[in-house]
């Protein structure tokens, strides 16, 4: 008989405890199936792309996820696109985040080889992107986290900045900052702070350390169309390195307004203000600059970048030598007039349009268009400020200008005008002073054309010739000149109105003058001559003391005051040639030839005819005239010196010399030869039909007693 095989059943716990253990191993396996399965197919990472994309208008990518233990997460081949296809704004080669994960609880972030590539259109996306989150409500109850970065920026390919080490401290909005770097090849420190929450909530920027490339900055900026184009033609006038240590920033609380105070050193000086920075404008207060090159500046400053302006305001300032001031404009004398300043430019085309406000006791406008002429356009300006303006023998000793426009190239002045106000003018010796009136001044190649209106003495023309030139004269009181003109010769009271035109030049220190038409209306000199008219021609010469003078013309009208009457001098319509001269106050005429005309200015034949010289005293009204007269009017000059009871009458030739005193002749005496001459004495003597060679002296009663 087989032996007796017995079947003994196991406990029932003990089976329960294998069918829990089995259970247990396939839960983990199944546990352990759902990892290997979420992490070999980045599920991980694509429900991190989904959250973030549905919180952001961004599309994140991420290659790889992976988990070290429960409490961290690293993240591969990061990278952030404005869409799907787009080249990415931000790539990362590892993000590593620590913490209690299975919480949902970060504690620490760790972005490795984080690269930025800054184009147009990456930073308008990034700007969005921080809209948007900006707007989002915030955690009740934020969670400091712990966040390190290293990497750098490059500006359409260009490496802008390298070897970035970034440490964070973020609670919700409130940020820790301190970072380093190499910024366009120099090392940059910043360190950052939160200040106040909510709206008030701000970001403090402080410059630890940093030398910036100025240019290579303006150059990346405005390839992003952040800033205008800075040309080459502007960056002699841009440091190309400033040192920006010290400077402190505050952002607000979504990053589009910064204000705080910049500090500056370049090569060639310094510089503060306080900084005002948002979308649009840059503007500087409180500016102070010091330029070994460009000189030195206080005010302030404000920058449009949508505009392409920059405008500069200064309380006070003072050039430097590198500024493209010509060098005839008087800066140190016009910064004294007019300290504050206005720099206005203007990018156009390229090429910048400058305009200087200046103002003090006048104000000016100084233009510079873009490879055009400096152009000036001022008021109240006194006139001294001009002169090296102008030629050396011309001096503008006093006055004021309103209206004044001007026009200086790089060759010197070009033109000017300018309305004048109490203008006192120097020339060869003359001053002209104290006018009214407007004057337009033009730079040819032979000198200046220049146009002067005096509302009270009249106007005057002057047109530049290789030698000397055209001038043309307008006075419509001489009196008002007379008064107005000082010089080195005593003049004449004069009044009454002239025309003058002429071509003038210089020899040899002399001013020579020919005269192809002088009208003189109503010419009077006090007490002496009166409303003489008169056209001459001729030539005038002048010298440093006196004046040479050869007229040729005709009186049509006038008086001569001989001796307490005054006599006319244009009842025979007279044509003279005149030889004369005036020096120290006294008039030498060696040769003055007169002769009788009739109605159309032919000589008269049985008019007279007279040769003069003599000497006279302007200013003592005193002198000697020797003259010969054929067909001289006895009678006339009988009533020189008039003879009690006495009738002297006829015609002769005469030879004559006449003593002039203040009031008239005081003798004359000579010969004559009569034609028909007569004389009467009362009552007792009448003498007709005289012969032969006269001797004569008419004289003055005398009240001295004979001896």
């Amino acid at each position: 008989m087989p032996p007796e095989i017995l079947l003994v059943q196991p406990p029932r716990r003990r089976r329960w405890w294998r069918i829990l253990l089995a259970l247990f191993l396939l839960g983990a396996l199944a546990l352990a199936g759902g990892i290997w399965w979420a992490l070999s197919t980045n599920q991980t990472g694509r429900l991190i792309s989904h959250l973030f994309g549905q919180r952001l208008p961004a599309y994140l990518e991420i290659d790889r996820s992976d988990y070290t233990g429960v409490e961290e997460l690293v993240l591969t081949g990061v990278r952030l696109r404005s869409a799907p296809g787009v080249v990415p704004a931000v790539t990362v080669q590892r993000i590593v985040i620590s913490g209690e994960l299975w919480k949902g609880e970060v504690d620490r972030i760790r972005i490795e080889g984080m690269w930025l590539d800054a184009t147009t259109a990456s930073v308008r996306f990034l700007h969005h992107m921080i809209q948007v989150e900006a707007a989002m409500p915030l955690s009740v109850n934020p969670r400091q986290i712990r966040m390190t970065f290293t990497g750098g920026v490059r500006v359409n390919g260009e490496v802008a900045i390298d070897d970035a080490q970034v440490e964070v401290v973020s609670t919700g909005p409130q940020i820790a900052v301190k970072g380093t770097a190499q910024y366009g090849g120099q090392p940059i420190a910043v360190h950052v702070d939160s200040k106040g929450a909510g709206d008030q909530l701000s970001y403090q920027i402080h410059l630890l350390e940093g030398r910036l490339p100025i240019w290579r900055s303006c150059d990346w900026l405005s390839s992003l169309e952040l800033m205008p184009v800075l040309e080459q033609g502007a960056r002699p006038w841009v440091p190309e390195f400033a040192d920006l240590t010290g400077t402190v920033v505050i952002a607000d609380h979504d990053w589009e307004h910064f204000t705080g105070e910049a500090r500056a050193r370049w090569d060639s000086g310094r510089g503060q203000g306080g900084l005002q920075i948002d979308r649009r404008f840059i503007r500087l207060s409180k500016v102070v600059i010091r330029d070994d090159g460009l000189g030195t500046m206080d005010g302030q400053a404000v920058i449009d970048t949508e505009g392409n302006t920059v405008q500069v305001s200064a309380t006070s300032w003072s050039p430097g030598p590198r500024l493209p001031i010509p060098e005839v404009v008087p800066t140190t004398a016009i910064l004294a007039a007019m300290p504050r300043a206005q720099l206005d430019a203007r990018l156009v085309d390229h090429h910048w349009n400058l305009a200087l406000q200046i103002a003090g006791t006048g104000q000016a406008t100084l233009t510079w268009p873009a490879g055009g002429p400096l152009r000036i356009a001022a008021k109240g300006v006194a006139l001294p400020l001009l002169q090296p303006f102008l030629p050396v023998e011309l001096t503008l000793a006093a006055g004021n200008a309103n209206d004044l426009n001007a026009e200086v190239g790089a060759d010197g002045l070009r033109q000017v005008s300018a309305t004048l106000q109490q203008a006192r003018v120097l020339w060869q010796g003359w001053a002209l002073g104290s006018l009214d009136g407007h004057v337009v001044l033009r730079v040819v190649p032979s000198g200046i054309d220049l146009d002067v209106t005096m509302p009270v003495l009249g106007k005057a023309t002057w047109r530049a010739a290789p030698v000397g030139g055209a001038l043309a004269l307008e006075i419509t009181s001489a009196e008002a000149v007379v008064v107005r003109l000082k010089g080195p010769q005593a003049l004449p009271d004069l009044t009454g109105a002239l025309r003058l035109d002429a071509q003038v030049q210089q020899r040899d220190q002399v001013l020579l003058a020919d005269i192809s038409r002088l009208r003189l209306d109503d010419l009077g000199i006090t007490d002496v001559l009166r409303k003489l008219d008169s056209e001459l021609s001729g030539t005038v010469r002048l010298h440093g003391t006196r004046l040479d003078a050869h007229l040729l013309g005709r009186i049509t009208s006038g008086a001569l005051r001989l001796p307490g009457e005054w006599r006319d001098l244009a009842r025979r319509r007279p044509s003279f040639n005149a030889e004369i001269t005036i020096g120290n106050g006294v008039l030498l005429a060696e040769k003055i030839l007169v002769r009788a005309t009739d109605a159309t200015g032919q000589p008269l034949i049985d008019g007279y005819s007279a040769g003069l010289r003599g000497r006279f005293s302007l200013s003592e009204l005193t002198g000697t005239v020797i003259g010969v007269v054929d067909h001289a009017d006895l009678g006339w000059i009988n009533t020189f010196i008039p003879i009690a009871d006495g009738v002297f009458g006829g015609e002769g030739a005469v030879t004559f010399t006449a003593n002039l005193v203040h009031n008239g002749i005081d003798s004359i005496e000579g010969h004559f030869l009569p034609l028909d001459a007569h004389l009467h004495l009362g009552q007792f003597l009448a003498a007709t039909g005289i012969k032969g060679a006269v001797k004569f002296r008419l004289a003055r009663p005398t009240t001295t007693p004979l001896k």
